[in-house]
């Protein structure tokens, strides 16, 4: 969706309406979901978003293939909340993961958890539901971008 849309010069928001009313469906409030992916260890830290999906399935995809098929493996825990999921890969049991963080279940579902356990790698995926901000009576001008196959 979001390739149609930068070749064709047309928002997000507007290609999603579009898509809907052509299979005669009512899209309200059209969203996105947004991966996140942190990584923690010790001192040092890396958070970055690895794509944006149109379906909460298309994202957990995207999961399991960060993950190499072993997003059901018992190192990974899953927990859900609103309708946002998080994996989080760690040597540390979800028990062991519990006690050493007070808000761990604290998770409300919005936001990408920060954590540092001291000398061991804790990775983790955030799936976020997103609502697409703008309107569609005033659209910006989209700059075509060049993609460029090597």
């Amino acid at each position: 969706m979001e390739t149609y849309s930068l070749r064709s010069n047309i928002e997000l928001k507007k290609a999603l309406t579009d898509f809907c009313d052509s299979y005669g469906l009512v899209c309200n409030k059209p969203t996105v979901w947004v991966l996140h992916y942190l990584n923690t260890s010790g001192a040092s830290c890396e958070s970055r978003i690895i794509g944006v999906y149109s379906t909460k399935t298309d994202g957990v995809d995207a999961i399991d293939k960060q993950l190499g098929g072993r997003i059901h493996s018992k190192s990974i825990f899953k927990r859900e909340a609103g309708n946002n999921v998080q994996y989080i890969w760690s040597y540390y049991s979800v028990a062991e993961l519990k006690k050493m963080m007070d808000a761990f279940d604290a998770w409300e579902g919005k936001g990408v958890s920060y954590w540092r356990v001291p000398h061991e790698l804790i990775e983790c995926w955030t799936l976020e539901e997103r609502p697409l901000l703008g309107s569609l009576r005033h659209m910006a001008p989209i700059r075509k971008r060049l993609s460029v196959l090597c």
